[in-house]
């Protein structure tokens, strides 16, 4: 590289203020000047001839840098960052009010308030978070994740015979394993047996817990964020030979689980076969909802009080409380607005133009929209699993929605920039020969 590119490069990359766009922008600039030189030597220009010309075509190097600086700038998500912050205290303003007067179900003040602050400084921070750390550390949070799951586990409370903070661990294990295939690129047929088998751990920990919704997301997710990296050829096998791999575990799995799961699922649509075991909760909402009106408080329905008849009705059945307390409206209106939220942030996840953040996005929000899109249909009274209502089902799962959100955010803040070559430490020590 000739010196006067590599002082020109410097006073560019003096001038470009976001510092994760500085290696694209002079890697391109590079690129440019060294192209030039060669048109200028070709039309018969000594080297040294050739290197003034190219300087002097490319401009002055702070306009250029300011002008660099103008196009690669992080899109800043203000107005996502209000809607869900809005969101959030709408969703604890209605815990409070719905729960008001019965002490031992309200939430408690500084609790949920602390929750709330909690939540939102986290997305905050992931959201201005530059996402590429968590694949330079994938096997460390991979094996951390995997740690945190049995150390929770063994010495954690247990609520009902389960595991109370495994559950909640268990529910980040899409994004951990997302973050686990950004460690796998490019390692081959052994990153592709790695990934699969990499998920029989975090299986496994959902299993003792146990949680059922937390392996079933885990295996969902799992398989999409597989099938996104092999159509991306991101273990270097090819994307044919990758998805292949991929399917030919996944099938055979799916229909043992199906078949597995096919009493649960019957007993979702017809709880009525075991209305005082596992179908009870199914028919208590089922028997709130049918007095329920389009505003206002369900019509009384028997003759004891809704909280006496619904299960968990301030935490995994809290729209069911909604839709009796204040109407089909309100239901409809949360559930809407969620599932709005999270189908617009699952397209916005495959828009980037950097894979592992597509992966990443994805893992965050997918699960969201999944629980959102279950949890609905539990609290009109087909219920398959206990399901988490992301912001609603008390303070952990607030938290955690929070935090995937924003780490969905750091991505589309990063979008537009392609993705970089070679190792993050690679790049800086490249930045650094060219700026100094």
């Amino acid at each position: 590289m000739p010196e006067r590119f590599n002082e020109y490069l410097g006073q560019v990359a003096r001038t470009i203020r976001w510092r994760r766009a500085r290696s694209f922008a002079l890697r391109e600039l590079r690129t440019h000047l060294l192209e030039q030189k060669d048109c200028f030597m070709n039309e018969g220009m000594s080297e040294q001839e050739a290197e003034e010309a190219a300087l002097r075509d490319m401009g002055d190097p702070v306009l250029v840098g300011e002008e660099l600086s103008a196009v690669h700038r992080p899109r800043e998500q203000w107005l996502l960052l209000g809607m869900v912050t809005a969101l959030a205290c709408i969703a604890v303003f209605l815990r409070f009010y719905l729960t008001m007067g019965y002490e031992y179900e309200m939430p408690h003040p500084l609790k949920t308030s602390a929750a709330l602050v909690v939540g939102l400084a986290a997305m905050a921070a992931l959201c201005f978070l530059d996402y590429r750390v968590l694949m330079r550390h994938g096997e460390k949070i991979y094996i951390a994740a995997v740690l945190l799951g049995l150390l929770t586990w063994r010495f954690g409370p247990h609520v009902n015979h389960a595991a109370w903070y495994t559950r909640h661990v268990v529910l980040l294990y899409p994004v951990v394993y997302a973050v686990w295939l950004g460690y796998l690129r490019g390692k081959g047929w052994k990153g592709v047996f790695l990934a699969i088998l990499s998920g029989i751990p975090l299986a496994m920990i959902a299993c003792m817990a146990p949680y059922i919704t937390g392996l079933l997301l885990l295996l969902a997710v799992g398989f999409i964020l597989l099938l996104i990296a092999a159509g991306t050829d991101w273990f270097g096998v090819g994307p044919r030979a990758g998805a292949g791999a991929v399917l030919a575990v996944a099938v055979p799995i799916f229909v043992v689980g199906l078949s597995v799961l096919s009493g649960k699922l019957e007993r979702a649509f017809h709880p009525e076969k075991d209305p005082f075991g596992t179908g009870y909760q199914a028919m208590s909402v089922r028997e709130m909802l049918s007095g329920a009106v389009w505003q206002g408080q369900t019509t009384t329905v028997g003759s004891y009080p809704y909280e006496y008849i619904v299960p968990e009705w301030n935490g995994d059945f809290f729209l069911t409380t909604i839709a009796c307390k204040l109407g089909w409206l309100g239901f409809w209106t949360v559930v809407g607005v969620m599932l709005a939220l999270f189908v617009f942030l699952l397209a916005r996840s495959f828009r980037g133009r950097n894979p592992f953040g597509r992966l990443l996005a994805v893992s965050a929000v997918l699960p969201l929209l999944l629980q959102t899109a279950v949890a609905a249909a539990q609290n009109l009274g087909f219920v398959f699993t206990s399901v988490p209502i992301p912001l609603f089902s008390g303070n952990l799962i607030m938290v955690l929605t929070l935090a995937q959100i924003g780490l969905a955010l750091s991505v589309f803040r990063q979008q537009d920039l392609p993705e970089e070559q070679g190792s993050p430490q690679r790049r800086r020590w490249k930045l650094v020969l060219v700026t100094e």
